[in-house]
């Protein structure tokens, strides 16, 4: 009966209609190579290619564009030149830029006394908007790529692991507001994990946009599996998540986990490929159950099966 009451209550979700005002948003992908990303030679290069796919997308008219994680070849807050020219492409075509800049490159070797770095994303906003320019620090860190667990107690470098790294972890799971809906960002591997997630919703997002690199992982089936995890945090908390990725998967995933968009060529290739996506979200306004209580369910049933595995180990036998 209770596997029936699943699937009859799936049947019904995802036969009803997602009402509400929808949103149209784009998605960039620029699929730069990972080997050029943080090489100055092609800073001016990396630029045009997100200018150049931005021109191309606003010609939908999308109210917000979406650039991928660490897609500028600098941090913006520290290389103002940068700043300017993403900020001037802002206002010259009246949309809002999201996008992921950071002030260091990942796996790289750095002196752990002067870590002072963030992986961020940053809401740049046209002129005359009534939000400003806002920025969230990315919370959950990749150990071993941004930061070295416990480097304090454990000497890493005598089992060959050197310094990596040298990013600090933000505060709190700031949502970014967008005038027509809240947004919240999670940068890279961020979106595997559920509490990260359910805490943006219950800090007020009513879209998920999970901005990534992978193009460390090559042609593999990673980009894959971390899609598949995206699709788990859409249904969880019935909200849209967007995956604007460097290399791909960059899509749009409605509330009830259907892939609806993804960026694709000719051949149906979806990694390694440049594009633009252009669809259309409903900012979510209701709760679910797991995003009001969380894994409560997961660890009362734990305990229950405690109790009754003690029942049965210590039940007297019949005579």
């Amino acid at each position: 009966m209770l596997f029936l009451f699943v699937v009859g209550y799936g049947y019904v979700k995802t036969r009803s209609p997602i009402s509400g005002d929808p949103i149209k948003l784009a998605l960039v992908q620029g699929n730069i190579d990972q080997s050029r990303k943080w090489d100055p030679k092609y800073s001016a290069d990396i630029m045009d290619i997100y200018t150049n796919l931005t021109l191309e997308a606003v010609e939908d008219f999308p109210s917000l564009v979406v650039w991928p994680e660490t897609a500028t070849p600098r941090a913006i807050n520290f290389d103002r030149t940068l700043y300017r020219r993403v900020k001037e492409l802002a206002d010259s075509k009246g949309v809002h830029i999201l996008l992921g800049s950071a002030q260091l490159h990942k796996f790289r070797v750095n002196d752990p006394k002067a870590a002072r770095y963030y992986n961020s994303a940053f809401l740049i906003a046209p002129e005359r908007s009534e939000q400003g320019d806002q920025r969230y620090d990315k919370v959950r860190l990749l150990p071993f790529g941004e930061y070295l667990p416990h480097k304090a107690k454990i000497p890493w470098s005598l089992v060959g692991i050197t310094e990596t790294g040298g990013y600090l972890e933000g505060e709190r799971y700031k949502v970014l507001n967008h005038p027509q809906v809240a947004l919240g960002v999670t940068i890279c591997w961020e979106n595997l994990f559920p509490d990260v997630v359910r805490e943006f919703v219950r800090n007020g997002a009513q879209c998920i946009v999970n901005i990534t690199n992978e193009a460390w992982f090559g042609k593999t089936a990673a980009p894959y599996q971390f899609l598949s995890m995206s699709v788990l945090r859409a249904v969880e908390n019935r909200i849209y998540v967007l995956r604007c990725a460097n290399t791909g998967i960059s899509c749009f995933i409605d509330p009830c986990g259907r892939v609806v968009e993804r960026i694709e060529d000719e051949r149906g290739m979806d990694i390694f490929i440049p594009g633009v996506l252009i669809g259309d979200i409903v900012p979510a306004e209701k709760t679910t159950f797991y995003t009001v209580y969380g894994d409560w369910p997961v660890y009362l049933s734990f305990v229950l099966s405690v109790l009754f595995l003690a029942c049965a180990l210590f039940k007297s036998p019949r005579s």
